[in-house]
């Protein structure tokens, strides 16, 4: 959608605003207005705000609907904060005009069991004796809020057209999801339209899905399910039904992935996850075996058994294993996300995967006794050897992830060796250290005290330096002299409980060293755009480096991230996407510009920068803060 506006497009827009601002006439009516302002005025006001809305044609602020749509895949919800329901309270144009356009409409996210507030104002448990009369009795007031809400529901499809392919995400707001509900049945009633479907359902619900219907699923590419109530033999009719099913998604797969009823050929997304149980997740040879019928995917999310080996180390290869190192060639696969229990190392001595640009890798934390896996440090150096021939880089490499509980720097200095064009780095430590000390037992049970540390629990500056510092060439090494990965756009460093325990011994100055070589780059212009750190990094007041970091700040994008439930936690890994001006439209990844241009026309009207958060949120306000809340049209009486 970004690139509907761009080059002719932006100019005309940023014109539009800029003309509306010069022409100082406020956008709304400020509430700072004085009482004795004559009534003339008011009117005059009135005409001229009407005249500048006017100008705006119908074109740019079609473009401007669209782009305002929630972006990363999320579909709209039937609430008056998002839109397209906020652009309808703006204006009768701006709501004529919203109504018109069919694209704004094909996607939503539906609850299934909702209930307004107050539903149950009159309800008392105490009144039933019986469990079964209670039960009914809160079927019946379901029945009536779902009764209350279809009609919204229908309002909300009658906007697109027969034609057009549509995107639901529905799900169950309770688990005694009515199942005769009016809405389910009427979602139903489209499935021979929907494109894209992700069913977060009870196993009540679920089957519903799964009735006959003529033609239903045609037009079925995406598929997200989770896997409460899921039995692969009751969807095999999508074998037949959806042939241009390519993307499947499961979650809490009770069942082997070979008996899922898809035509593996198609596939270029698949996406498993299991319960926590061993039993049904994939070994290494069951894996190759699905990779072997879907040579088109171009994103792979597994979770993978691996292959028990004792000291966690590489299982040595067999000789009834040769038939299993027949060759597998991804050549479209840019995605590999692999989350394993034990050692996966003999999956990459027959895989082949010539586009991959993005890796992560996640260490199954269930697995708290011997044998202990390999690191993903060691498991990535492992899969980066595999794919690179002697001195050459891995050129393609853009994104790479990393969640465990140990950390070999001197290990993952090497991988970061190999991947010069390295974008993206993220490195999560996700255990308290009640774990920690589980697995220094563990191991240490394991290995007789040798190594009782088996690397690095969490994070040390050896990464941080090794970024910082400069890199000599050699004949093995891939990265040329120079800055190591110089590319590097984002990084990220913590664990996802922020806990200061685990950052007591790092140092702020390596920190500070770290952001400064990006700062003064090769060029004056660095490309590292975010960093995000542990709050506990940071020099304090009382130390030397903090006013450099403050100063570096201004240059840099540094979230410092606290622990959850922190006052001062004011600042997240997934900040400032989202722009929400009240009362009136949202915009997210804005033109350049377009904040201070809106903030000029909206001299009387709030501009609220959001960050939706875990635990909190951020309100930047520029201008006057306006406590008038558009009405919400779905709201029922």
């Amino acid at each position: 959608m970004a690139s509907l506006i761009s080059g002719k497009n932006e100019r005309l827009f940023v014109e539009e605003i800029s003309g509306c601002s010069r022409s100082s006439v406020e956008y709304s009516e400020s509430p700072e207005r004085t009482c004795d302002e004559s009534s003339g005025q008011a009117a005059v006001d009135t005409a001229e705000n009407h005249d500048i809305l006017s100008h705006i044609p119908d074109e740019l602020l079609t473009l401007i609907f669209l782009f305002s749509l929630p972006d990363g895949g999320r579909p709209p919800a039937m609430v008056s904060s998002d839109s397209p329901i906020s652009l309808t309270h703006v204006c009768k144009r701006w709501r004529s005009l919203a109504h018109s356009i069919p694209e704004l409409w094909t996607s939503v996210h539906l609850l299934l069991a909702y209930f307004r507030p107050g539903a149950f104002d009159e309800f008392s448990e105490s009144e039933f004796e019986d469990e079964n009369e209670r039960i009914s009795a809160e079927e019946r007031i379901q029945a009536e809020e779902d009764n209350a809400r279809l009609p919204f529901i229908r309002s909300w499809f009658s906007h697109t057209r027969p034609a057009d392919s549509l995107q639901l995400s529905v799900s169950d707001e309770l688990i005694f999801s009515n199942f005769s509900s009016p809405i389910t049945d009427f979602i139903l009633t489209l499935l021979d339209r929907v494109e894209s479907l992700d069913l977060m359902l009870c196993r009540r619900t679920l089957p519903r899905f799964t009735e006959f219907r003529p033609r239903a699923y045609e037009r079925l590419r995406k598929l997200r399910l989770a896997g409460d109530g899921f039995d692969p033999d009751d969807w095999c009719f999508l074998l037949y039904d959806a042939p241009d099913l390519a993307e499947f998604d499961i979650r809490a797969l009770r069942a082997p992935v070979t008996s899922l009823p898809l035509n593996w050929s198609r596939l270029t997304r698949l996406a498993v996850s299991y319960f926590n149980d061993l039993q049904d997740v994939p070994s290494i040879g069951m894996l190759k075996a699905v990779l072997k019928d879907t040579p088109g995917l171009r994103s792979l999310r597994m979770v993978v058994r691996g292959d028990v080996v004792e000291g966690g180390g590489v299982r040595p290869l067999q000789e009834e294993d040769e038939e299993e190192q027949e060759r597998i060639i991804l050549p479209d696969l840019l995605t590999l996300e692999l989350e394993f229990s034990y050692c996966i190392n003999t999956l990459f001595d027959t895989l082949s995967l010539p586009s991959l640009t993005h890796v992560q890798l996640v260490e199954d934390r269930s697995q708290r006794y011997p044998p202990v896996p390999p690191t993903p440090s060691k498991v990535l150096l492992h899969l980066l050897s595999s794919h690179r021939e002697p001195g050459l880089p891995l050129q393609k490499i853009r994104k790479i992830e990393i969640e465990a509980v140990y950390y070999q720097p001197s290990t993952l200095i090497e991988c970061l060796e190999m991947v010069p064009g390295l974008r993206h780095l993220s490195l999560l430590a996700p255990l308290s250290n009640c774990d920690r000390r589980v697995f220094d037992f563990s191991y240490n049970h394991q290995n007789d005290g040798k190594d009782r540390h088996h690397g690095t629990f969490g994070f040390g500056d050896e990464v941080l330096e090794a970024l910082t510092t400069s890199v000599a060439g050699g004949e093995d090494i891939a990265t040329p002299v120079g800055i190591l990965c110089p590319d590097l756009e984002y990084l990220e460093v913590l664990d996802s409980r922020c806990d200061w325990l685990f950052h007591r011994n790092r140092s702020p100055e390596a920190m500070v060293r770290f952001l400064r070589s990006r700062v003064s780059s090769p060029g004056g212009l660095s490309k590292l755009k975010r960093i995000v750190l542990p709050k506990a990094w940071a020099p304090s007041k009382e130390e030397a480096g903090f006013a450099e970091f403050c100063s570096l700040r201004e240059s840099l994008d540094i979230r410092m991230v606290g622990s959850p439930g922190d006052e001062d936690n004011d600042e997240g890994r997934r900040g400032g996407s989202e722009r929400m001006v009240e009362g009136g439209i949202v915009v997210r990844r804005m033109v350049p510009g377009l904040i201070t241009q809106a903030a000029r026309l909206s001299r009387g009207a709030a501009l609220v920068v959001t960050s939706h958060r875990q635990q909190s949120t951020v309100r930047e306000t520029v201008g006057p803060s306006s406590s008038v809340k558009p009405p919400d049209i779905y709201k029922m009486k």
